[in-house]
């Protein structure tokens, strides 16, 4: 039903004017409402199948020596402390609020965004993340305390981060050193991994990085630590916790849990995120 049959005096049934043409019309929105959907071309099933995709199940890398190597597939997750009742987040690619209006152009921006989700424990597609090398080294080699690489995600198309504030550039809520995704590597991309304790750092300067214990996650350039900050963002996939680069400590000089983190990934024998053991399944008897 068009505008000029809402004003009419007569019912929808009775054929007044352009009857046939708006007839047509109908027909003919009916017919391309039915072709996108048989091509999955309607928003509402692009916004679901980009959905699915993103908080698909991720299978992460397997660390059989419990360190971290280069080209591990990994998670970034924040374990939380002695708050009570504080969940576990984890890093995680995100859209804004309104990415519905404007997916496509999104879907391929070179910068994308980076906030803290709820983990539940079940490592996800957008919350899954590759270590790169910066320096030469190869893949399988294993990433030491204090040395540079580079953090990108699973496809390795985009690479986290962060530069100093400026009046254009900042988080949006805490206004610290802005965390983000961009496509080109740099310096302003290059990480560094500390120890947790910052009494043994010097003894464990350049020794292999532990997989899934605390670490302080710390940028090169800034020399500020990625922090899980308080403020809320919304985003497409609900309310989060905003990320920044910014070293908060406490009356010991040391690393509050804000900038606390564990490189998450699959360890033999480890509770945090044990290997699943497939059992072999018996044999059918053949006839």
């Amino acid at each position: 039903m068009n505008f000029s049959q809402l004003l009419s005096p007569y019912s929808y049934g009775v054929r007044i004017g352009n009857w046939y043409e708006d007839i047509a019309l109908e027909e003919e929105t009916l017919k391309n409402y039915l072709v996108k959907r048989e091509r999955s071309e309607l928003l509402c099933q692009r916004v679901g199948d980009l959905w699915g995709t993103l908080n698909a199940k991720f299978e992460l890398s397997v660390s059989r020596d419990g360190l971290v190597h280069f080209g591990d597939r990994v998670m970034v997750v924040n374990p939380g402390g002695q708050k009570v009742g504080r969940p576990t987040f984890s890093m995680a690619m995100s859209l804004p609020e309104d990415a519905i209006h404007d997916l496509q152009n999104l879907i391929c921006a070179d910068v994308q965004s980076v906030t803290g989700g709820e983990f539940d424990g079940v490592p996800t597609t957008r919350g899954s993340f590759m270590i790169r090398s910066c320096d030469g080294s190869h893949n399988g080699e294993v990433l030491r305390y204090g040395q540079p690489f580079y953090l990108s995600t699973a496809d390795g198309r985009l690479f986290l981060q962060s530069d100093r504030v400026s009046f254009r550039v900042y988080a949006e809520k805490s206004r610290h050193c802005l965390v983000n995704l961009v496509s080109t590597p740099s310096h302003l991309t290059e990480w560094k991994i500390q120890p947790f304790d910052p009494r043994s750092r010097m003894e464990l300067e350049y020794s292999a990085v532990q997989a899934n214990s605390r670490i302080i996650f710390t940028h090169i350039k800034t020399n500020q630590n990625l922090s899980l900050e308080e403020d809320i963002i919304r985003t497409a996939f609900g309310t989060e916790r905003e990320l920044s680069c910014w070293s908060r400590y406490d009356s010991h000089r040391a690393e509050t849990e804000d900038n606390h983190w564990m490189i998450l990934m699959s360890v033999p024998g480890d509770d945090i995120l044990p290997v699943q053991v497939v059992k072999d399944q018996p044999c059918k008897p053949c006839y």
